[in-house]
């Protein structure tokens, strides 16, 4: 039997086309690091590693403790009963669900008031779902709120949902929350062909939900979220309680005021330019005492250096407001970062602070290297993770000695690239800076992932050690 069979029958059983493909190769060819995966399967080291961490989350696949790791798929029978117990806690959990929605869903008012009128029912299978949708929006007069998980929005449209939008009256507004991704982006823009609703993405749905008019709600889960099925232990309650809708409503709302227009999403992953604006928040408490009191502390600061930094309006002097700007910094260089990634070929840590050298030599941020093991040494440093050096750092360039680190911008743009780069999760902080009084930046990579592998192998070292004495 051919592999796309075979990954075809894993998908059927719940799996992903992504994770079919990397488990079955993991299960014909045997163990392996996540680059070697991605050299077998034709894909990049970070899509391998993340689907190969999702089949770790599912347990299906075991990481090894040791360096670099490498993973381990379960036999094929074990997995099959790993799947099968997923279905089982999935039912079990609806069928606990419903229970609890009949016994309490009173409490949703949060006064334990409820509308002796209200009806609850509940809609089993999918086509049944669907049918009960395209009928609460046909009654729709005044508004639509849909929202739907990534899978779940191409099969409104081919079930007649999205269709049945475009008939209604002029003046209704209808709004679609979805989750837009590599995957589904081709059959969200068949969906919004001929146009009649406004689409966003959001990371936040979870479940599928329909309001309608403020007066009903469905809402509905997915059970069976492989290709193909039939949907048949997909379950939903409809429900025309004001109080539910009310609180399903506020949910929305706020998930769409966080939401990415679809056009910002399109260009994020077509050109790997990420557009969304960033939300930042200020500090609390009156702005004005905050004034005052730095007023009075660079009393004491040379009027030179104060000047500098109140008019540049850097990390020191806005922290005294109550504004954690270099947390913002932080989240910009991390978009930064990962934009900068895509521009890049790299899949190793070598190759990439190789690439990385010659775009800031270019590009005039600065003379970046990593520092070799004996410099590292040298500098005391003892804990893993490289080091990342920058001579004449744009960020800080012209800074006076202010007694804090300045380029929070730069800590984000190195994570920003590991991760995306890479696919491992880091830390980065800035040991020396020009605004500490270096005259270099100097900056340390730290991986969770290794720090965790680090740490067990010690514990099993000790272990050891007093098991022979």
């Amino acid at each position: 039997m051919e592999r796309s069979s075979l990954t075809e029958r894993l998908k059927e059983c719940g799996l992903t086309e992504k994770e079919a493909t990397v488990f079955l190769e993991l299960l014909v060819t045997g163990p392996g690091k996540a680059s070697e995966v991605a050299r077998r399967v034709g894909v990049s080291r970070m899509d391998a590693y993340n689907q190969l961490k999702r089949l770790s989350d599912r347990g299906l696949v075991r990481a090894t403790v040791e360096k670099p790791m490498r993973f381990v798929p379960l036999s094929i029978e074990d997995a099959l009963g790993q799947l099968v117990s997923e279905r089982e806690e999935a039912i079990q959990r609806i069928e606990a669900q419903r229970e609890f929605l009949k016994e309490h869903i009173k409490q949703v008012a949060g006064d334990g008031n409820m509308a002796a009128d209200s009806t609850f029912r509940i809609h089993q299978e999918r086509r049944t779902i669907n049918s009960q949708i395209r009928k609460m929006v046909a009654e729709g007069h005044a508004e639509v709120h849909i929202a739907a998980t990534k899978r779940s929005i191409g099969r409104y449209a081919s079930a007649g949902v999205l269709g049945e939008l475009r008939h209604l009256e002029p003046g209704v507004r209808v709004r679609v929350l979805t989750q837009v991704s590599e995957d589904n982006l081709e059959a969200v823009l068949e969906a919004i062909e001929g146009g009649g609703f406004e689409l966003r993405h959001s990371d936040r749905v979870g479940s599928n939900l329909v309001i309608v008019d403020g007066v009903q709600i469905l809402n509905s889960l997915v059970f069976d979220d492989a290709p193909g099925s039939k949907g048949k232990g997909d379950v939903a309650l409809w429900t025309d309680s004001a109080d539910f809708v009310r609180a399903q409503t506020s949910f929305f709302e706020e998930a769409w005021e966080e939401s990415t227009p679809l056009v910002e999403r399109v260009t994020e992953l077509r050109t790997g330019r990420v557009v969304e604006p960033i939300k930042a928040y200020l500090g609390e408490g009156s702005m004005y005492e905050k004034f005052r009191g730095l007023v009075k502390a660079y009393r004491d600061v040379r009027p030179e250096v104060a000047a500098h930094l109140l008019k540049q309006g850097t990390t020191y002097s806005l922290r005294e407001f109550g504004i954690e700007v270099a947390h913002i910094f932080q989240l910009i260089g991390h978009r930064i970062g990962q934009e900068i990634a895509h521009d890049l070929t790299a899949t190793d840590a070598p190759a990439l602070w190789r690439e990385v050298a010659g775009l800031w030599e270019r590009e005039g941020f600065g003379r970046f290297r990593k520092l070799p093991k004996q410099e590292k040494e040298a500098l005391g440093v003892k804990k893993a993770g490289p080091l990342l050096v920058i001579h004449d750092n744009f960020s800080a360039r012209g800074m006076p000695n202010v007694g804090r680190p300045l380029c929070a911008v730069d800590e984000g743009i190195f994570a920003g690239l590991v991760e995306t780069r890479l696919g491992r999760g880091c830390r980065v902080k800035e040991l020396k800076c020009i605004g500490t009084g270096h005259d270099h930046c100097l900056f340390h990579v730290r991986f969770p992932d290794e720090d965790v592998v680090r740490e067990e192998t010690a514990a099993l070292t000790a272990r050891a050690s007093a098991m022979g004495r």
